[in-house]
Parts: structure tokens; C-alpha cells; sequence
């Protein structure tokens, strides 16, 4: 008797350590960079990113050997292909009201293969 409640015991603790969910950082608008930073050091200076070159990269994201390892880049909910360099032109860093990035396969799941490398989910100030 005490082997099944040894059991169950083991299939809840790992039942609960699977389902718990660690959540990525979220940096709300943070100006006590300035009004003068540029997106790539408003980039550089959030948890979970860095950055090689003009390419950004999500700490334990590189989950590609052939294709671009590059995040997945969110504005607004809008999906925007191209990576770092189609956004660096496109959004004030003044207006950005959060940045959060999602690296946990659970927060991936809705990306399917493009989210492999992570997300990065942008919300500006003026959101529609």
C-alpha cells in the first residue's frame, strides 16, 4: 500500500513541477534610459536579450541550425517578418509603452515553428 501512495505522490509532484509556468520579464516604460536611447539599446537593456550586431537574440533561443535565429517580432499584436532591421526604422523608441519576451514553449505554443527562436512582444503607447 504505501508503493501506490508513494506513487501518487511522485505522479503529483511531477504533475506540478511540469505545469508550473515561469514567466518572462516584463519591462513596463522604463525612462530612466532617457529620451535619447535608440531602440537597440532599449533592446539591449531588457532581460533576456542580446544583441549580435544588428541581430537580436533571446538568451536560449537559438533553436535554429539552418535558417535565421533571429526572434519573432510582435508589435501591437501585428506579427512583423524581417527581424530587427524591419522594426529599427518603423517604431520611436519613445513610444514604446512594454517590452516583454517569451522564451517557454508554453508561451510559444500560438507561434508555432516561427516563435522557435522566441518572441518578442512590443506594446506602444498609442495602441489601437
Amino acid at each position: 500500500m504505501h508503493l501506490r501512495n508513494l506513487g501518487l505522490f511522485l505522479l503529483l509532484v511531477i504533475t506540478i513541477a511540469c505545469s508550473s509556468k515561469t514567466t518572462s520579464p516584463l519591462i513596463e516604460d522604463d525612462n530612466k534610459l532617457g529620451p535619447a536611447v535608440s531602440l537597440e539599446d532599449r533592446l539591449m537593456s531588457t532581460p533576456g536579450i542580446f544583441m549580435q550586431g544588428n541581430q537580436v537574440r533571446v538568451r536560449g533561443g537559438d533553436n535554429s541550425f539552418f535558417a535565421d535565429s533571429e526572434p519573432l517580432f510582435e508589435i501591437n499584436g501585428q506579427v512583423i517578418s524581417g527581424g530587427y532591421m524591419a522594426i529599427v526604422n518603423v517604431i520611436s523608441v519613445e513610444d514604446i509603452k512594454s517590452i516583454r519576451v517569451l522564451k517557454n514553449p508554453t508561451d510559444l505554443a500560438m507561434y508555432g515553428t516561427r516563435g522557435s527562436n522566441g518572441v518578442v512582444k512590443i506594446r506602444l503607447k498609442n495602441e489601437k
